[in-house]
C-alpha cells in the first residue's frame, strides 16, 4: 500500500530587490516554501466527488458586498454546494423527515423559524447522540415554512413519534400538540426511507420555483439548507510531485519512457465528466474543476497504472 506524503519544501534563495531609501539594494526576507500546497496541482478525493485543483492564476477576484442584503433565491452556488453534499453523504444519511406547522399559525420572522428547527435539532441530538442531517427549507402554497430533513435514523415506528413529538412540542409549547399537527407527523408517509443516489435528484426534487419564492411578509430568511459538521469527511489530497514520484515517466532501471500518469489521470476522469455531462469544460480549462461522482474513477485509473508497473493495487477505503 503506497502512503502519499507531502513532499519535502525547499528553502527559496532570497532575492535582492531595490531599496526604499537612496536606491539602495535590499535583501529580501526569503520565503519558507517554493510552492506551497495551496498551489499545487493536486486531486482531492472524497468519497464520490473528485476536485482537480488548479493553481490560480490572475487578480484575485472582489467579493461581493451582501451587508444589509438578505438571501432572496436559491442560487447556483448554492445548489451546487448542495449537490456536493447530498452526493458525499448518501451512505450516510437514509431517511427523510417532514418538519411543518399546524392550521393558519406559522412565524413569518425567519430568525424565528431557524430557532424552532436549531431547537429540534439539538433536542433531537440528546435522543440520538451522534445524529448526523442534512435540512433544506422550503414553502408550502399557503406560505408557511417547512423543511425537508435527511437523517441517519432508521425511519421506524418508534423513531417517528419521538421526532414528531419533539417538533410539536416546539411549535406547541403550551399544549404540547396539535391534534391535526400530531396526525400528520405521525404518518408513515411523513418519516421514510431515502436514497440520496447523486444529489441531482434532490436539487431537481427541491428547486420548485413557487416553494423557492419568499411569500411578501416574510422577513429575514436567511439560508436555504444546512447540514451536520463533519457529513462529509476530509479529502484525500494526492498532488501532482506524489504522482509522478510513484509512476516515474523514464524507468531508471531500463530506461522505457512511461506515459505521463498525471495527463492520464486527468484525461480518464475527464472523459467520464464528459460522458456525463456533455458540456463539460473539464480538461478545457485551466481553473479547478470537479467530477461530481467521479471519485471511483480516479481510484480505478490510479489501480490500473500501479497493476501496468507491477504493483499490487491499493484497496479501496472503508466507503
Amino acid at each position: 500500500m503506497t502512503e502519499y506524503v507531502t513532499p519535502t519544501t525547499h528553502i527559496q534563495e532570497p532575492k535582492t530587490t531595490a531599496g526604499a531609501r537612496g536606491g539602495r539594494a535590499s535583501r529580501s526576507r526569503p520565503l519558507l516554501v517554493s510552492s506551497p500546497i495551496s498551489q499545487q496541482e493536486r486531486w482531492e478525493n472524497y468519497p464520490y466527488t473528485s476536485r482537480l485543483k488548479r493553481p490560480f492564476r490572475g487578480e484575485t477576484p472582489t467579493p461581493p458586498t451582501r451587508t444589509g442584503s438578505e438571501i432572496q433565491g436559491f442560487s447556483e452556488k448554492s445548489r451546487s454546494r448542495l449537490r456536493f453534499i447530498a452526493t458525499n453523504s448518501r451512505d450516510i444519511l437514509r431517511s427523510q423527515l417532514g418538519l411543518t406547522y399546524p392550521g393558519d399559525h406559522w412565524p413569518t420572522d425567519g430568525r424565528e423559524f431557524k430557532r424552532h428547527l436549531n431547537a429540534f435539532l439539538t433536542a433531537s441530538r440528546r435522543v440520538f447522540p451522534f445524529l448526523s442531517y442534512l435540512w433544506i427549507a422550503e414553502f408550502q402554497s399557503r406560505g408557511a415554512p417547512h423543511v425537508h430533513l435527511f437523517l441517519d435514523v432508521p425511519p421506524t415506528d418508534e423513531h417517528r413519534e419521538t421526532l414528531a413529538r419533539i417538533w410539536c412540542r416546539i411549535v406547541n409549547p403550551s399544549t404540547g400538540y396539535d391534534d391535526d399537527h400530531w396526525r400528520v407527523h405521525t404518518h408513515p408517509s411523513n418519516f421514510i426511507r431515502w436514497t440520496m443516489g447523486s444529489g441531482s435528484y434532490l436539487c431537481k426534487y427541491l428547486d420548485k420555483a413557487a416553494q423557492k419564492a419568499i411569500p411578501h411578509g416574510f422577513t429575514s430568511f436567511g439560508r436555504w439548507w444546512g447540514n451536520s459538521r463533519g457529513l462529509v469527511p476530509d479529502p484525500e489530497t494526492i498532488t501532482r510531485e506524489q504522482v509522478e514520484d510513484e509512476f516515474p515517466q523514464v524507468d531508471e532501471s531500463t530506461g522505457e519512457v512511461n506515459p505521463d500518469a498525471w495527463a492520464f489521470l486527468v484525461r480518464t476522469v475527464g472523459r467520464y465528466h464528459e460522458k456525463c455531462n456533455r458540456r463539460s469544460w473539464f480538461r478545457r480549462t485551466n481553473r479547478s474543476t470537479s467530477a461530481l461522482t467521479g471519485a471511483p474513477i480516479l481510484r480505478q485509473a490510479l489501480d490500473y497504472l500501479r497493476r501496468s508497473r507491477g504493483e499490487p493495487p491499493e484497496p479501496l477505503p472503508p466507503f
